[in-house]
This record gives C-alpha cells, sequence and structure tokens, in this order.
C-alpha cells in the first residue's frame, strides 16, 4: 500500500495484505490464516464485527497485520467484494433472521469461507497494467459487515442467536492498526473501493484523511458505488427500503454527516448523492451510466416487472427493446444529475462511461488493457492517475447515450 517518493521513484514490487471479516468475532490478514487465533464463538452464536478492549462482546480477537513496507512512502487501502459483477450487498431489517443468518455461512460473514483473490486492475503489481500504482503497498479489506462498515448495533434472530454488527468499528481497528504498522509515515494515501465497498469509501473518506498530517496527499477513489434513489418500474424505491433497513437495523447514523442529518432523514443521507455534499477530501468517481447492479436491483428488481418481460435486458443491454433503453437512459439522467455536485469541485474527477458494467477498478481487462473502456482517449487507469498526481488540471469525463462508446465492450 506505499508507493516511491513522489509516486515516480521505482519502489518493492506491490505487496498486496487481505484483510478478512471472522464470524467469530476477529479480523485477521489472510497471509497468516493457519496460525490465527483461535474462535471462541459461543455455540449458536454470530459475530459480525470485531471487538475492541473493553467493548461488550462475548469474545475478543486480534487485528493481525504484517508491518508495511517502509521504503516506501505513500499508501493504499481497496475495499472491495468478492466478485465485481455481484458487489457485496447489504443486510436489512427484512427477514432479519434469514439474510443475516444465512449471510454469515458464505464469504460475506466469514473468513473460514473466503476464497483467494487475484490481485489485478488497481491491485496488479505489473507497471503495464496499472501504471501508477503497482508499486504501492496495498492493504485489501474483504468486505464483510453488510452495511459498508458503517453499523454498530447487536440484534437477535428468531432462534434466539445474537447477531453483533460491527461494521464501524471494524473499519477504525484496520486503520488503527495500520497507523501502528508504518501507515502513519505515509506521504501519500488513497482509499478505494468498488460497490459496496465503493459507499464505504465515501462514508469513510474524511475519515481516512483526518488520520494523516494536513500536507500528505490524501484521496478517495469510490468505484461503482454511486447508488441512486430511484423508482423501480413498479414505482416503488426498492432501494430506499434496502438502505432504510440497513440504516434502522445497524444504527448507520453514528457516521452520517451531521450536517446531512439535521435536515433529512438518515436514510437519505446515507445515499451518495447527499454524502458527496459533506466530503472535503479530493475524490474521483468512477461509474457507470448504465451500471450493471443498479438496472437489475434498483430499475429492475424481481418483482418489479410482469413474468420476465426485463430478465433477458437485465442479463445483456444488447437485448433491450427500444422501449427498455428509453427507461435506461432515464437512470443515465438521473445519474447525471445528481454528480452535479461533483462536477462543480475542483479538485475531484469523474470518470462517467455508458459500459454496461459494474466496477471497474479492480480486473486490467478494464482498468488499463488495450480493450479498457476511454473516455477522452484515456483508460480508467490513466485519468485516475492524471487526476491523483496533478498531471491535468480538470479530468472530469462523461461519457454520451449507449450504444455511443465503440470501446465498450457490452456496445
Amino acid at each position: 500500500m506505499c508507493h516511491g517518493h513522489g509516486g515516480n521513484a521505482p519502489g518493492p514490487a506491490g505487496r498486496l495484505r487481505p484483510l478478512t471479516c471472522g464470524s467469530g468475532g476477529g479480523l485477521f490478514s489472510g497471509a497468516h490464516r493457519a496460525d490465527a487465533p483461535h474462535r471462541r464463538a459461543g455455540e449458536g452464536r454470530s459475530v459480525l464485527g470485531w471487538k475492541p478492549a473493553g467493548l461488550p462482546l462475548p469474545e475478543r480477537l486480534r487485528l493481525r497485520i504484517p508491518q508495511l513496507d517502509r521504503l516506501s512512502s505513500a499508501v493504499l487501502l481497496l475495499i472491495f467484494p468478492k466478485k465485481k459483477t455481484q458487489g457485496g450487498a447489504w443486510r436489512s431489517s427484512d427477514n432479519t433472521t434469514e439474510t443475516c443468518s444465512e449471510r454469515k455461512m458464505t464469504s460475506y460473514g466469514s473468513s473460514k469461507l473466503m476464497e483467494a483473490i487475484t490481485f489485478d486492475g488497481i491491485f496488479s503489481n505489473q507497471q503495464p497494467q496499472n501504471p501508477d500504482f503497482y508499486n504501492w503497498n496495498k492493504v485489501f479489506v474483504r468486505y464483510c459487515d453488510g452495511a459498508s462498515f458503517s453499523g454498530d448495533a447487536e440484534g437477535e434472530a428468531q432462534d434466539g442467536t445474537k447477531l453483533f454488527f460491527r461494521g464501524s468499528r471494524i473499519w477504525d481497528a484496520v486503520v488503527d492498526e495500520l497507523m501502528g504498522k508504518g501507515m502513519d509515515t505515509a506521504k501519500q494515501a488513497l482509499l478505494a473501493g468498488c460497490s459496496a465497498g465503493g459507499l464505504a469509501t465515501l462514508v469513510h473518506c474524511d475519515n481516512f484523511r483526518a488520520r494523516f498530517p494536513q500536507e500528505v496527499p490524501v484521496k478517495c477513489l469510490p468505484d461503482g458505488g454511486f447508488f441512486l434513489d430511484v423508482k423501480d418500474l413498479s414505482g416503488e424505491r426498492h432501494m430506499r427500503s434496502i438502505f432504510n433497513g440497513v440504516v434502522q437495523l445497524q444504527n448507520v447514523s453514528k457516521v452520517l454527516p451531521k450536517d446531512c442529518l439535521a435536515k433529512k432523514d438518515p436514510t437519505e443521507c446515507f445515499f451518495p448523492a447527499e454524502l458527496i455534499k459533506s466530503i472535503s477530501t479530493p475524490t474521483f468517481i468512477v461509474n457507470s451510466e448504465y451500471d450493471a447492479w443498479q438496472i437489475a436491483n434498483v430499475v429492475a428488481p424481481d418483482g418489479s416487472y410482469p413474468g420476465d418481460t426485463w430478465s433477458n435486458c437485465r442479463a445483456n443491454i444488447r437485448n433491450c427493446s427500444s422501449k427498455q433503453i428509453d427507461v435506461l437512459h432515464g437512470f443515465r439522467r438521473e445519474l447525471i444529475r445528481e454528480l452535479k455536485v461533483a462536477e462543480g469541485e475542483r479538485d475531484w474527477g469523474l470518470f462517467i462511461d455508458s459500459c454496461y458494467t459494474h466496477c471497474q477498478t479492480q480486473s486490467s481487462d478494464s482498468w488499463h488493457s488495450p480493450t479498457s473502456p476511454r473516455l477522452g482517449n484515456q483508460t480508467v487507469a490513466e485519468a485516475v492517475g492524471d487526476w491523483y498526481f496533478g498531471r491535468r488540471r480538470v479530468v472530469k469525463q462523461i461519457d454520451c447515450e449507449y450504444p455511443c462508446n465503440p470501446t465498450c465492450s457490452s456496445q
């Protein structure tokens, strides 16, 4: 997660250290799983989180993170789900027992079930694939709490199982531990995340910035995390219902902007359109105008349309009828409208393409390759690099309507 001085000096190959969240209440480095502390979770008890000393959890496990490379001088902290196409999603108050109890038995709730990941895209330590960040030390934080690392609450399932939601404490524990492992000496820092991790990046952006001295350049890179509060095909606000459940169940209000909470409902303040109004840290938003996850889960979620009339369109934008494309254009217009705040921020950046995809920074195919999507003849990696290192004054690109961009593989 560290880079040579000034972003140009050669350094050690990037070392990606995946942190995993245990169902027994602990976080530890994936590189040390064999000697991870024994989980002492009581029978029938699930702990989704980590217990700092003195907090009322039934067990306490340590973070185990290798020392960061002090030869480097910059930090890249990454919050990503397992699969870029799925995202990590959230756990809400809807069917609390079923959703949370099921989640703890998946890779999104237990480190015991997490699989190895491929270091690609912005994770890559190969300069041709990752020209500006290849030699940064990288810390990969596996998404596991079901609330974009923002919750702090307890609940109880129908069978009496105690459920702990500790995303906010997990975030604090990770950053605290990393500061003690060399991140406190960083001369450059970038917080990045995809999907639910992209939302977490927005939620914690200013908090991350505040951990470093003012002279240290700290910026944020949310990818595929700009979720919209729009009506679905049936006229319901499905995404608002999901976010409301998360906010209520996991007590998310604690980490939301106070200026927003003073005027609006906490659920509204959890949406990126409101979050960006309160972020003072330079931020670069990567998102598709036709985000595949949002089309399938926000615009046309299951049950919002009759029969299978939208099934083929959701699966592949090429299958959409002209009327369906008009609906997707409406989603695009709303996204662009909500991004006006970011357009007006001098130190911010945008890469908003018209490709039918979700998350574009964690795969070399979309991050930086001969076949990557381009805006202004730049890949995502080139645009982010120019923005972060100040090589161009303005790096804000918003694509035209689908199917105008021939560099999109979905066209």
